[in-house]
């Protein structure tokens, strides 16, 4: 594998705009009022457009063998577009029962999770942790990364380390894989090979703000899915620890009960098509393809999605995604003066 620096991770091609596809642009790029404080992507930046290229069973395109080591190197301009796009989180169950399928992350997380007593504050955290490396001040990324570091040094036992860096890639892997589940779900149109690869590099910064050596990070598109499948098909395995903690997540995670009555169930209606059926079967979800019942509401769900999605004013996206990037001030600013995240 290729020997990288950080600096080297954040250089990929940054002609993103010309490569871009709806769901990758926020309520407030196309009309030129994206926020200053994100550098755009500069005139004369090379790379040239891919074409598209099928499905394989794990959410990314069949082998089209080739390298690229080009990598942004400002800051990650794609990946906080992506983010933008409200859609682009519901990827997120899907990369959070991926890593309840190591059986690491899933041991430290049936000990110290609270995803059954305070699921929206664990949602908000990780939130909170994604927006201050895509959106964030290098004075908020180094509040929230800070505290997020040190209380992986408390989230460690026999066979599990939260600050082992072989876990810190495979959960930065997973949230990559959900972001373009959820792509090839709601919009229903294929990412090019170029606006893959760039997504991928830029998603390593994820592990590399917790201390991951950027070197262990794969070097192109196709290294990442060598490394996905093998996880995926040798790495992984079911554990009881995995299991009942996704269950938790699926079924029990302390919600309002306005929001359990429609999340929970939109997540496992979604995540029982996603997921491979070695790993539907282990959180309890029933087989989706079963019955011409479970197959009509999976289609209405998503047609339902995309559909509001389509009519919801960008206005109310902005806004949407506001308080968003509040929250995650507000996190920054409650660690820098008490040491706490305050939410």
């Amino acid at each position: 594998m290729a020997q990288r620096t950080t600096t080297e991770l954040l250089s990929a091609p940054t002609a993103f705009e010309k490569y871009s596809i709806s769901f990758f642009r926020s309520p407030t790029s196309t009309t030129g009022s994206f926020r200053e404080d994100i550098p755009k992507p500069q005139n004369g930046a090379r790379g040239s457009q891919a074409g598209h290229c099928p499905v394989n069973q794990h959410g990314f395109g069949t082998p089209e063998r080739r390298t690229t080591k080009k990598f942004p190197d400002t800051h990650p301009h794609e990946l906080a577009l992506a983010c933008e796009n409200l859609l682009g989180w519901t990827g997120g169950p899907y990369a959070i029962l991926l890593q309840f399928a190591a059986p690491g992350i899933a041991l430290g997380s049936c000990t110290h999770s609270r995803f059954a007593t305070a699921g929206i504050s664990r949602l908000r955290r990780t939130s909170a942790f994604i927006l201050s490396i895509t959106h964030g001040t290098q004075s908020q990324k180094d509040a929230i990364c800070g505290m997020v570091r040190k209380q992986h040094t408390f989230v460690k036992g026999p066979g599990y380390d939260a600050s082992d860096a072989a876990l810190q890639k495979w959960t930065a892997a997973t949230i990559y894989a959900g972001m373009i589940k959820a792509n090839e779900t709601f919009c229903c149109r294929e990412l090019s090979r170029q606006t893959k690869e760039t997504l991928c590099a830029q998603a390593g910064l994820l592990a590399t703000s917790l201390d991951m050596p950027a070197e262990t990070w794969p070097a192109s598109l196709d290294e990442f899915e060598d490394y996905f499948s093998d996880q995926m098909e040798t790495k992984l395995r079911e554990t009881e620890a995995g299991k009942k903690v996704g269950r938790i997540f699926l079924y029990e995670m302390s919600l309002p009960w306005w929001l359990g009555w429609v999340l929970l169930p939109f997540m496992r209606l979604l995540m029982a098509s996603w997921l491979p059926p070695r790993w539907r079967d282990a959180y309890g979800l029933p087989d989706p393809s079963a019955s011409w019942w479970s197959r009509s509401c999976h289609a209405v769900v998503v047609w339902l999605v995309c559909t509001l999605d389509w009519l919801t004013p960008g206005v109310v996206k902005q806004a949407a995604f506001g308080v968003m990037r509040r929250d995650m001030e507000s996190a920054a600013e409650n660690i820098r003066r008490t040491g706490c995240w305050g939410m």
